[in-house]
């Protein structure tokens, strides 16, 4: 498998993979890491798979994506000689492993997360990832979107073997704990009785700017007092602060960086998860939330939302752009009564169970399976 570098969610991902009987499995690394991500910047021999840094030259893009350039890649490949190569999405790599593949030595597959929100749809970028793909022995999806994105690519008629991996989290540490009502009552004090929550970096293709002027609306017309909680940093944290002084909103609260063990609480004192995102691949702030029994507003560009969040069940899939339509159900997700709460927060649970590590990396081995059956 190739990776520019390993988030931390993927770690368990990866080691399933490895752990599996049979299976020899190696993850080359592309790319040193993402300057405002850090703690993303693991070491090979740190890692509990076999890992392997390949040197290149990587540019990091203002939206925090990487472009690499690892030519050795396919010395590599010929050197290792392995039956099946992973490439995460369409980059130099994949066009690498395609030219492993004419030479005969073994297949590839393509693990693509990008949606047609996401993704660069120019008429050049779609007819080399149509070419890329064609070669491909297998795909894998994060979900509805993603696989919907690859078909669009697929040239008529041409089929080809399609298997989900979703993204994962240890769901238990967002399950409210029975021991931490002392801390909750001491932090809902600061908070108004209800709270919309979100959780992100604070950019424009978040959707922060437009979930403003959904609150602005809906602390106009909402009965009680409700307030914003923002958990996140980024550059448009000066922005918010100006908007919340010019509509004198002093229950915006900006709560900055909050380390992962402390992000709990926050969703277990709040009634709502707002992301309104413009594109966004799989945000893992989907499944803390339904993890954590809340009720969900998310973008329908959003790549893995339209997988778990079922209307009226657990919450809405919303244009991001339709602020009168977004601030009806902010409304009306505020008022839900307790029992109607609780039936949202089993049925949260209960589908997010298909987001499991053990079958997420069973996808991939079953691609590289049938992949190998092919060649």
């Amino acid at each position: 498998m190739t990776q520019n570098i390993i988030a931390p969610y993927r770690i368990k991902l990866f080691e399933e993979i490895a752990k599996t009987k049979g299976v020899d499995f190696k993850v080359l690394l592309t790319a040193r890491g993402i300057k405002s991500l850090p703690q993303w910047d693991f070491s090979p021999e740190d890692l509990p798979f076999p890992a392997e840094r390949v040197p290149g030259l990587c540019f990091q893009l203002k939206d925090d994506r990487i472009l690499c350039f690892n030519p050795t890649i396919l010395f590599k490949m010929l050197q290792d000689r392995p039956d099946a190569i992973i490439c995460a999405g369409f980059s130099f790599v994949t066009l690498l492993a395609m030219i492993y593949r004419l030479l005969g030595r073994g297949r590839y597959i393509i693990w693509m997360e990008g949606t047609e929100y996401t993704e660069r749809n120019n008429f050049f970028v779609r007819k080399l990832r149509t070419f890329m793909i064609t070669s491909a022995s297998a795909l894998v999806d994060a979900g509805i979107l993603s696989r919907r994105y690859l078909k669009s690519l697929l040239p008529p008629n041409l089929n080809k073997a399609f298997f989900t991996s979703y993204n994962c989290i240890e769901t238990d540490r967002f399950v409210q704990k029975v021991g931490s009502q002392a801390t909750l009552r001491e932090m809902r004090a600061k908070y108004p009785p209800q709270n919309i929550l979100f959780v992100g970096r604070l950019i424009k293709i978040k959707g922060i700017l437009q979930l403003l002027n959904v609150y602005r609306i809906v602390s106009e017309q909402y009965q009680n007092p409700v307030g914003l909680i923002i958990v996140g940093q980024g550059p448009l944290e000066k922005e918010i602060r100006e908007f919340k002084k010019s509509y004198q909103l002093n229950n915006i609260f900006l709560e900055g960086f909050v380390k992962y063990q402390e992000l709990p609480a926050y969703y277990w004192i709040s009634d709502l998860l707002v992301n309104l995102g413009i594109e966004d691949r799989n945000p893992l702030v989907l499944f803390e939330a339904l993890a954590a029994g809340i009720p969900v507003l998310f973008s329908k560009r959003i790549g893995n939302a339209i997988d778990f969040v079922k209307d009226g069940e657990n919450g809405y899939i919303v244009d991001p752009f339709d602020t009168e339509a977004i601030t009806l159900k902010a409304l009306e997700l505020l008022k839900w009564d307790s029992t109607k709460r609780e039936r949202a927060a089993i049925f949260s649970r209960n589908i997010t169970k298909k987001a499991n590590y053990h079958d997420s990396g069973k996808a991939f081995v079953e691609a590289c399976q049938e992949a190998v059956k092919l060649f």
